[in-house]
């Protein structure tokens, strides 16, 4: 994981590749990523073939970049490759039924629905409800959105809002999302 004042060189470097072998990686690396640009918190996986106790040769790196793609350098008989790889994508359905206690935010939140899901929620609602009058509670609310991840579940990301019902006070108030 890239700390604060690290590079790829100097990640390299930990890793004891070698000065040519490392030359070419960061190389090839540089074709696909802005490596100036690497993230402090950044992943970057090593995988070895292990060929004897004291020996490992690098098989070939992995630089998570989103949970849609990833960048692979492959080290095949000495040649060093660096691609941009497509993950593929899953979508899933997920619902919560949430009975507010204090406001739709912090019984959300404590529910464990993400942060931009529920600011989405409050943003639909914002036009129809008074969000300091009209919410009693016992109140409660239905929200169902989509999940993105990709076959590792890495970086998990958020769809749409495809229903959602406020109960206030014996009114519903639905949303659905649909095409034309």
């Amino acid at each position: 994981i890239v700390k604060k004042g690290e590079t790829f060189s100097s990640i390299l470097s930990k890793q004891n590749i070698k000065k040519i072998n490392k030359q070419n990686i960061i190389n090839e690396t540089q074709k696909e990523l802005d490596l100036k640009k690497l993230n402090i918190g950044q992943k970057i996986i090593f995988f070895y073939n292990v060929i004897s106790e004291n020996e490992t040769i690098l098989k070939k790196i992995s630089i998570p970049i989103s949970y849609r793609e990833e960048i692979i350098i492959d080290s095949n008989n000495g040649k060093i490759l660096a691609k941009k790889i497509n993950l593929p994508i899953f979508a899933e359905k997920k619902a919560f039924n949430v009975k507010i206690k204090k406001s739709i935010f912090q019984d959300g939140s404590k529910k464990g629905l993400p942060n931009s899901i529920l600011i989405d929620l409050i943003r639909l609602y914002s036009f129809d409800v008074d969000f300091q009058r009209d919410i009693r509670v016992n109140d409660e609310f239905i929200v169902l959105y989509e999940v993105y991840y990709n076959e590792q579940k890495r970086e998990v990301a958020y769809g749409d809002i495809l229903y959602s019902n406020l109960k206030l006070q014996k009114k519903d108030i639905e949303y659905y999302i649909f095409e034309t």
